[in-house]
This record gives structure tokens, sequence and C-alpha cells, in this order.
């Protein structure tokens, strides 16, 4: 409310939950001018935006890419494990399960290594695996079936990270908006998944093949993207537009630095 200039409506909240908490309620103070000024900003950096400026609308194309196959490798991997072993319950049991340590190891790495690292890896992991289940020889059940679980592991990572990513790379005004629309492009990795796994009937290499192939298109891509751990989260579209570009500046100041100290040593 108060980065849309509605700071009437945002008192009132304050002061609602101060007297639940039964706490004294600060009063947000805004000049005429200001809140003007807001609402010229919220018009400028609209949905709009994505498309018009470059860098937002790499990202959105990017994002939209990787939401579509990270939906396509994770509910193609699900219907295509119903022939993993001789029991369709077992196997499906089995898929459900590589699920929990996928979105753990999202849960304690994403802070570790990065938004960008851990999406680009899971998408490339599953990519891999899917490629390699496709290319070895169909008696090698056991290792197709490990190979399978760990596609399955990866594409449940990516999955549950594109929220995340998604929503720190867009400014406040058109984050949901973002998000909306890569979820509807998820849809489209979503319908095309029956249809990718149901080729196993004329080839069973056939879905492995092109779920790894977009899987690893999609991984490639994110290495285009910012990183957006650390960062706060932007509310205008120039905070939006300059992620990434301090920690460029920040590793080329300290590359400076240490060229300099090394030649006053010298």
């Amino acid at each position: 409310l108060i980065s849309r200039g509605r700071n009437h409506e945002a008192n009132a909240v304050i002061t609602r939950i101060a007297s639940i908490n039964k706490v004294i309620a600060l009063e947000i103070k805004a000049e005429e001018n200001s809140i003007q000024e807001t609402t010229k900003d919220e018009k400028s950096d609209g949905i709009v935006s994505i498309i018009t400026n470059s860098k937002l609308r790499l990202r959105f194309v990017t994002m939209a890419v990787n939401w579509a196959v990270a939906t396509l490798g994770y509910y193609g991997l699900g219907l295509s494990s119903a022939t993993l072993t001789s029991d369709p319950f077992l196997s499906f049991a089995l898929s459900a399960a590589t699920e929990i340590p996928g979105y753990l190891s999202c849960l304690f790495s994403l802070d570790w290594f990065g938004r960008r690292r851990i999406l680009a890896f899971s998408q490339m992991l599953t990519g891999t695996t899917c490629i390699l289940a496709a290319i070895l020889p169909a008696d090698c059940k056991l290792t197709i079936l490990l190979l399978t679980l760990a596609g399955k592991f990866g594409a449940s990572a990516a999955f549950s990270i594109v929220y995340v990513y998604t929503a720190e790379m867009f400014h406040t005004p058109v984050r949901n908006s973002a998000i909306g629309l890569c979820s509807t492009s998820a849809r489209i990795g979503g319908l095309l998944a029956p249809t990718i796994a149901s080729l196993s009937t004329t080839d069973p290499l056939l879905p492995f093949l092109i779920m790894g192939c977009c899987c690893c298109l999609g991984g490639l891509g994110v290495f285009v993207l910012p990183e957006t751990s650390g960062e706060q989260l932007p509310d205008t579209l120039e905070d939006a537009v300059a992620i990434g570009m301090k920690a460029k500046s920040r590793g080329f100041r300290e590359v400076r630095s240490t060229e300099e100290d090394l030649l006053s040593r010298t």
C-alpha cells in the first residue's frame, strides 16, 4: 500500500494491527508530491516494463522457458515412472519419495551456492540423467531406475527454485504478474508432458531424449540470469535492473585493490 501511495489505507491496517497487539501505532506521513511521484513510477514501472526493458525481457523469457521445462521434466518423469519396475505402485512410490530430498536440498543449499547455480545444476542433472537413461541398453534396468530417480530429484528441486528465483528478479509492481505469466508458461510444459510420455509406445527412447534435451537447454540458459542471493527485493524498475551489477562492480574493485596492493609492495 505504501509503495502505491495509499498511505491512508496503510495507516488503517497498521492501527488495527497495533490495537490487536496492544502497542502504539506509528503514523505514516508523506507529502502530496511524493505520492504523485509514486503514482507516476507505478504507471511507468508496470507490466509493460517487462517487455520494453531489454534486461527484464531476457530474464522473463529465460525464466518462462525454465518454468516450462521444469514442469515438463517433473510431470513427464512422474508419468514415465510407471514402467520403471514391474510394480507400478512401487514405481510411483519411489518417484514420489525422491521429491523429498529434492526439496530439502534446496532449503539448505540456496543461500550457500546461490539461486542460479542450484537451478542450473538441477536442470542439467535432470537433462543429463534423462539422456543417459535413453541411450542405455534396455537390460540395464537398475541403472535406468537410478538415473530416472536422480532426474526426478533434479526436476523437483528446479520446480521449487523457480518460484523464489522469479520473485527476486522483478520489482514490486510487476512481481506477481511476472510469476503469474511464468506459471502460465509452465502449464505448457504440463500439457505437453502426457503427450511426450505417451511416445514411449512408439519408441521408449523418445520421452527421455526430448525431456533431457529441453532440460539441458533450460539449464544452459540460466547462466544469462543475475544472481539474486543476498540481494534486497527490488522495489522499482531501477532496482530490478541493477540486480547483479553490484556484485560485478564489487568484484572489479576487489581485483583493482589487489593489483594496487601488489604494485605498492613492489
